[in-house]
């Protein structure tokens, strides 16, 4: 499996572009790991995420019910930084009839998750449970 790493940066532009993992710049948002199985898309997003450098992800989100996939699995683990844009963009996958489960958040998406009680409107019936005696989620 190759995998790609698609990246953003506000100071050279909005677009997203799909390089080589081991070119990435380190500041940079990166959306690693995209996989798939039946309907579920599994994704994996790294470093600061706000409204500028969700671009990426918005992208894949967007593109992703076009293909068919209407499950989301995400893995914050390695997030540095996330605002409120982020809710913002979970919250229109959610409301367009899709479902998504965090199977892990780094301390700074558990604090923003927990702060916006997100597991009453955004997460799966019981899967607090779940990420809470796995240690990794809110």
């Amino acid at each position: 499996m190759t995998m790609l790493t698609v990246t953003a940066s506000p100071s050279v532009s909005d677009d997203a572009r799909a390089v080589p993992e081991d070119t990435a710049a380190p500041c940079d948002i990166a959306v690693r790991d995209c996989r798939t199985e039946g309907d579920t898309l599994a994704l994996r997003a790294s470093g600061a995420l706000d409204h500028f450098t969700l671009a990426p992800l918005r992208v894949v989100l967007a593109v992703a019910p076009v293909y068919g996939y209407r499950h989301l699995l995400l893995d914050l683990a390695g997030l540095s930084f996330c605002d409120s844009a982020l809710l913002a963009v979970l919250s229109h996958w959610c409301m367009r009839g899709r479902s998504m489960e965090i199977t892990a958040a780094s301390r700074q998406a558990t604090r923003l998750l927990r702060l916006a009680d997100a597991h009453t409107w955004l997460m799966p019936p019981g899967a607090t449970e779940r990420w809470s005696s796995a240690g990794g989620g809110f």
